[in-house]
C-alpha cells in the first residue's frame, strides 16, 4: 500500500511538473507560428534561372496598336517567349486585379508544395464558392492533380479555396500561410508590383499585380509546370466520379483553343473590377508568343483583342496572321452555354 502511495505521489509530481511547464513556457503568436511556417516551406519554392526573365527591359519605348480591337483594353502586351522581344505593350506597368489569373501562382505554390497525389478535402466554405464553380460538395476528397484543371481550365473558385486551405494541413498550416507563401514565391520571381490576399483572385486592394509581371508569371507556369501547361491546352475534361466525390465537367473557357492554330493555353480570368483578362500562349513553328489582355468589355472583345496581338507578334516573325471574327468564336460561347446549363441542373438534382 505504502509502494503505491509511493508511486502516486510521484506520478502527481511529474504531472504537477509538467502543467507548470506549459503554462511557464513561452506560447507562440500566429505571427511567430506563420514566420515558422514559411521558414520551413519557403525551400520547397520552385524558383529557377528562367525567372530572370524580363521582357520589358527598353520600357517605354513601344507604341499602342492602331487597332479598335484593343481600345477597350486597361492594359496589354505582346511578347516573343524566347527572346523576350516586346512587339507592343500598353500601359503594361498599370496596376490591376489580376482576377482568376491569380490561380496561376496558386496552382505552382500547391505544385511545389504537395505531391499531385495529395488528398484535399472541401469545405463548407469551399462548397459555397461563386460564381465560376465545380459544385463540390462538403466532405469530398480530391487529388491536388484532379484540382489542378479545375483551377486553370474551368477556373473553378471552390477548387481554388480546396487547395488554399488544405495542402498545407501536413505542415499545420492554413490558408493565410498558403498565400504568404504566393507572394514569397512573387517576391523570388522578381514580381516587383504583385501582391496577392486570397488564392481565387477576388478583388482586394491588397491583389494587384501587371501586364509585365504577369507576362513573366505566365512564362514560368508555362516553362516549367507540365501539369499547368497540360491543363490549359485541354478544351474539355472530366473529373471522373470515385467513392470520394462526384462525377464533374472540365470545360476550358480559353476559345481560342481549336480556334487560332497554335494556341495551346493558358488562363482567362473576370471580375467586375478587373472585367475580362487572359493570358494565352501560341507556338507556330519556333516562335512562342505570350499575350495579356486586360479589362476587355466582353468575352468576345478579350478573344479578338488577344487574336489581333498573336497575329501583330507572328506577323514580326514572318508568319502569317490568321482571321479571327466573332463568328468564329460565338460558337464556342454557345457551347460553354448549353454545358453551363447542363451542369447547373446536374447540380440542382445532386442537392435534391
Amino acid at each position: 500500500m505504502a509502494f503505491n502511495r509511493t508511486i502516486l505521489r510521484k506520478l502527481a509530481f511529474i504531472f504537477v511538473l509538467l502543467i507548470t511547464l506549459f503554462l511557464l513556457h513561452p506560447k507562440l503568436t500566429d505571427e511567430d507560428q506563420m514566420e515558422e511556417s514559411l521558414r520551413i516551406l519557403i525551400p520547397s519554392l520552385f524558383v529557377s534561372d528562367s525567372s530572370l526573365f524580363h521582357p520589358l527591359l527598353r520600357q517605354g519605348t513601344f507604341q499602342p496598336v492602331d487597332d479598335p480591337k484593343l481600345t477597350d483594353l486597361s492594359a496589354y502586351l505582346v511578347v516573343n517567349a524566347k527572346t523576350g522581344e516586346v512587339y507592343s505593350a500598353f500601359n503594361a506597368t498599370r496596376r490591376v486585379s489580376p482576377a482568376s489569373l491569380t490561380k496561376l501562382m496558386t496552382a505552382m505554390v500547391s505544385l511545389d508544395v504537395a505531391s499531385p497525389s495529395s488528398q484535399l478535402i472541401a469545405s463548407g466554405r469551399a462548397a459555397t464558392q461563386e460564381p465560376t464553380v465545380l459544385g463540390v460538395q462538403v466532405g469530398e476528397v480530391f487529388t491536388l492533380a484532379e484540382l489542378i484543371p479545375a483551377m486553370i481550365a474551368t477556373s473553378a473558385n471552390d477548387a481554388a479555396t480546396i487547395i488554399g486551405e488544405e495542402v498545407l494541413h501536413r505542415y499545420n498550416g492554413n490558408e493565410q500561410i498558403f498565400v504568404a507563401l504566393m507572394n514569397k514565391k512573387s517576391d523570388a520571381l522578381g514580381l516587383g508590383d504583385t501582391h496577392f490576399t486570397n488564392t481565387q483572385g477576388f478583388d482586394d486592394p491588397g491583389q494587384y499585380s501587371n501586364a509585365y509581371d504577369l507576362t513573366r508569371l505566365a512564362h514560368f507556369a508555362y516553362g516549367n509546370y507540365p501539369l499547368i501547361r497540360k491543363s490549359a491546352g485541354t478544351i474539355y475534361a472530366t473529373i471522373d466520379k470515385s467513392p470520394r466525390h462526384g462525377f464533374y465537367h472540365l470545360p476550358n473557357w480559353n476559345a481560342l483553343l481549336g480556334t487560332y492554330p497554335g494556341v495551346d493555353g493558358l488562363k482567362i480570368g473576370y471580375t467586375e473590377e478587373a472585367k475580362h483578362s487572359t493570358i494565352v500562349t501560341a507556338t507556330r513553328d519556333e516562335t512562342q508568343l505570350i499575350v495579356v489582355v486586360i479589362g476587355a468589355p466582353s468575352i468576345i472583345d478579350r478573344d479578338l483583342a488577344a487574336a489581333t496581338l498573336l497575329n501583330l507578334g507572328f506577323d514580326r516573325e514572318q508568319k502569317p496572321g490568321v482571321y479571327v471574327s466573332e463568328s468564329l468564336i460565338k460558337p464556342r460561347i454557345d457551347e460553354w452555354n448549353a454545358l453551363r446549363q447542363k451542369i447547373l441542373k446536374e447540380l440542382e438534382n445532386k442537392i435534391e
